[in-house]
């Protein structure tokens, strides 16, 4: 289930209840769910997980917000094994304090097979949600020693100094140096952000670590959200393109109104980063708030961006503009970006992030938003076709039993094409599954 904390979810997304497919589909679900675990909350588990990442040898990875020996959030790893049995090993518990705390992204893999993450809280910067300290957030790395035993360390703490960044709920990339980027939800030096009535600490930033001789990482803000007509409240991660530049979105902000259960809010922005040299970063807004963009982008070999919104869409009324849609951005030779809905989604089915294969078809999941009783929540695939257009197959569906329910985080597919996830929801336990979608 969703924190009873501040979120950026809660703060951006307000549930749509009704779940009614728009576009016409094939879903004879003829494809296969293999429940790999069952989360349970116990001290020796965790609940709440966030996305898997696979390794060269067929291990998977991920985080849980909760559960675990410190009640903060686990990484985890499931590991196939004879009869299709897979195993669950707790690599890291939580705690708090100077340790991270509420890891609420997927995780992301080096060369040599270290994990790293980032936790929303913990680490020890000075910021509060609504009660007592409990930090600004984390980027922490974990290492494979003798024995199988996990080893973490922190490689940064947000908000320790003035102006910095705090509460990452994006996951991370790599670029060809070995310098990591990723996004805060708010911070940065931009100091209000209004929401709802809400007022906020800072829009946001990008900020990239590079890692010194020394074993240290050194954090460096390439942007700050909030000025003007910029994006707000980025809460997801960032792409590369071939040519180095960055593109992410941003839940909130931006030039265009979007609406949702009667309040109306700024929708948000698809944004570039520039490397300029000397000069630093160069944002310019490739989308102008379209839709309320709220997850992460996907890109493929020619520089196409591909992503998901809660809002936009067939499905709206005076309020509501739209209930989702999956788009794709295609760059000019003109500098300009061409965007494309290529899937539009029935009333409550919040859609994920989006996973690429290796002929340009797309894989997502839809939520279904809060009410899990209600079917809708999917994985899905979308087909290119010939003619340019695009063909949905929904490929699994959700119930909130045994299967699970509400998948959050993205999928993962191998190379046989068996897709990989988890839900919130659901399983043996309630407290959702690690799944396979075999085709």
């Amino acid at each position: 289930m969703r924190s009873t904390k501040i979120s950026i979810r809660a703060l951006v997304v307000s549930a749509t209840l009704t779940v009614i497919p728009l576009m016409a589909a094939t879903s004879a679900f003829a494809q296969t769910e293999t429940i790999l675990h069952n989360f349970s909350g116990a001290l020796t588990d965790g609940y709440g997980a966030s996305g898997l990442v696979l390794d060269a040898s067929g291990n998977l990875y991920g985080t849980t917000s909760y559960g675990g020996t410190y009640k903060g959030g686990i990484v985890f790893e499931l590991t196939p094994g004879a009869g299709g049995v897979w195993t669950e090993t707790v690599l890291h518990n939580f705690s708090g304090g100077t340790d991270g705390l509420e890891p609420a992204a997927g995780l992301v893999l080096d060369a040599a097979g270290n994990l790293y993450g980032t936790t929303v809280e913990g680490g020890g910067g000075s910021c509060t949600r609504g009660g007592p300290v409990v930090g600004c957030g984390t980027v922490f790395e974990l290492t494979a020693g003798v024995g199988g035993v996990w080893t973490e360390k922190i490689l940064y703490v947000f908000g320790v100094r003035a102006q910095d960044g705090i509460w990452p709920y994006s996951n991370l990339v790599f670029d060809a140096a070995g310098n990591l980027y990723g996004t805060t939800s708010l911070g940065g030096s931009h100091a209000l952000c209004y929401m709802y009535g809400k007022t906020l600490t800072g829009c946001g930033t990008v900020f990239e670590l590079k890692p010194n001789r020394n074993g240290a990482w050194t954090e460096k803000i390439l942007h700050n959200f909030g000025a003007g007509t910029d994006g707000e409240i980025p809460s997801a991660g960032v792409v590369f393109d071939a040519a180095g530049n960055l593109y992410g979105t941003t839940t909130s902000g931006g030039p265009a109104l979007c609406g949702e259960n009667g309040k109306l809010r700024v929708c948000g922005i698809v944004f570039e980063l520039i490397p300029e040299g000397t000069k630093g970063w160069n944002e310019r807004q490739v989308s102008l708030g379209d839709s309320g963009f709220s997850t992460g982008l996907a890109i493929d070999s020619v520089g196409i961006l591909y992503g998901t919104s809660d809002s936009g869409g067939a499905c709206g009324n005076d309020y509501n503009l739209g209930c989702g849609i999956a788009f794709e951005l295609s760059p000019t030779a003109g500098g300009t970006w061409t965007l494309q809905t290529i899937g539009d989604f029935g009333s409550g089915s919040t859609p994920s992030a989006l996973t690429l294969d290796a002929q340009g078809n797309v894989y997502g999941t839809t939520d279904a938003t809060e009410n899990y009783f209600i079917p809708g929540a999917t994985v899905y695939e979308l087909l290119r076709n010939a003619t340019g257009s695009w063909g949905y197959t929904a490929l699994y569906q959700f119930n909130n039993g045994s299967g699970g329910g509400y998948p959050s985080g993205g999928l993962v597919r191998d190379a046989a094409g068996n897709l990989y996830g988890t839900t919130q929801a659901g399983g043996k336990n309630g407290k959702g599954v690690a799944f396979e979608i075999t085709p």
